[in-house]
């Protein structure tokens, strides 16, 4: 299997009492996502993540998420 790299874009940001939800969406125009959708890309990741580390994304700034097989 090769490695697929989607182009996500951050659609926003929510405060738990854990942390903060940070939900991404695909973005529709880069070519990257061409490579793994055959028509409109269709995806959805939530993470919930600290506080320090949910200010490394920013509402509206597209982001690189590669899936590369783990051998176990």
């Amino acid at each position: 299997m090769s490695n697929i790299t989607a182009v996500l874009k951050c659609q926003k940001q929510a405060p738990t009492d854990y942390g903060t939800n940070v939900s991404f969406y695909p973005s529709y125009g880069p070519e990257e996502n061409k490579a793994w959708a055959a028509a409109t890309p269709s995806a959805m990741i939530m993470l919930t993540v600290r506080n320090d580390v949910a200010d490394n994304f920013e509402a509206g700034a597209e982001y690189l998420l590669t899936f590369e097989k783990r051998d176990c």
